[in-house]
């Protein structure tokens, strides 16, 4: 069922933490692994125990775009785009497909776009595809709408109802509810490095009917891990954490996997052709179970 946002909360930073909380999982249809290897590293054991649920589908779109999928469920991340730095553009034949509805993109109820950058939201084709499926919620920070509002002009006016601006104070969530049993909690990251003026992007801690990913985007990990460290993680059981080299391969980015997200499996994004042979051996190091995708329509079940 498609369907638009049904609830707003905002959340403040209160002594030092904010609650992630995203539904527990159901009881019927998936195991996951009780226990992965230790990663290079990192000192004892990765225990992350998971209960049962239904079957997480991740179909691969584009450079760090991505189809999440959970039963009737459906959220899209950063999976319109076109950008000149070599990353993987979202193919003719896929964006025919999501406009038309055409399976796996059928009965979508979420479109997420992290940040404004051109490897991950190109306003005329979110703008389209927002005019062709018009059950579908776009969430985007407040940079975000407002290059897809310029951008469009008037026109704009044809998808207004189905956007939603989501911008969080630095250290603060935002978290929405949408149908399908999507709970979707938007967090405060980084793009920029200390000597620089913070760049906002949105990180997803995403519940499909009691299955969790955490969508991380683009992020620098020396600004970024502070934020990330203000929020309390204890009840958030994340199924698939999307992450970029950059973070994999920071120390404080494995420890912050490895003893604060402690997901159960490990995707990489944002990789051009070229670039997983510079990452391949230090990433397989500190998680030799990571999932790399290849093609668009590539698809995982987890």
């Amino acid at each position: 069922m498609n369907g638009l946002l049904l609830a707003l909360v905002l959340l403040p930073v209160l002594g030092g933490s904010v609650p992630i909380q995203p539904a527990p999982l159901s009881s019927s249809g998936w195991t996951a692994p009780g226990m992965l290897p230790a990663p290079v590293g990192v000192e004892g054991v990765l225990e992350v125990s998971r209960g049962q649920g239904p079957r997480l589908q991740v179909t691969y779109v584009a450079n760090e775009g991505f189809l999440i999928a959970v039963g009737d469920a459906k959220v899209l991340i950063d999976a319109l785009h076109e950008n000149p730095w070599g990353y993987t553009n979202t193919p003719e034949e896929v964006r025919s497909m999501m406009a038309g509805g055409i399976p796996p993109f059928d009965g979508v109820d979420l479109f997420i776009a992290s940040h404004p950058h051109a490897d991950h939201f190109t306003p005329s084709l979110v703008h389209s595809y927002l005019k062709s499926r018009q059950g579908v919620a776009f969430v985007g920070s407040e940079a975000t709408v407002g290059m897809l509002r310029d951008s469009t002009g008037v026109t704009f006016g044809e998808i207004e109802e189905q956007v939603r601006e989501v911008t969080p104070e630095w250290g603060e969530t935002v978290g929405l509810e949408f149908p399908d049993g999507i709970q979707a909690r938007f967090l405060t990251l980084n793009h920029q490095t200390h000597d620089r003026d913070p760049s906002l992007t949105l990180g997803s801690l995403v519940t499909l009917q009691g299955r969790t990913v955490l969508h991380l985007a683009d992020l620098f990990p020396g600004t970024s891990v502070p934020l990330l460290e203000k929020y309390d993680w204890s009840d958030a059981e994340v199924d698939v954490l999307f992450a970029d080299p950059y973070f994999v391969t920071s120390e404080e980015g494995r420890r912050l996997i490895v003893e604060v997200i402690r997901p159960a499996h490990l995707v990489m994004m944002h990789l051009r052709p070229q670039d997983w042979a510079e990452y391949e051996e230090e990433v397989r190091a500190f998680w030799p179970q990571v999932v790399i995708f290849e093609e668009p329509l590539e698809t995982r079940a987890f």
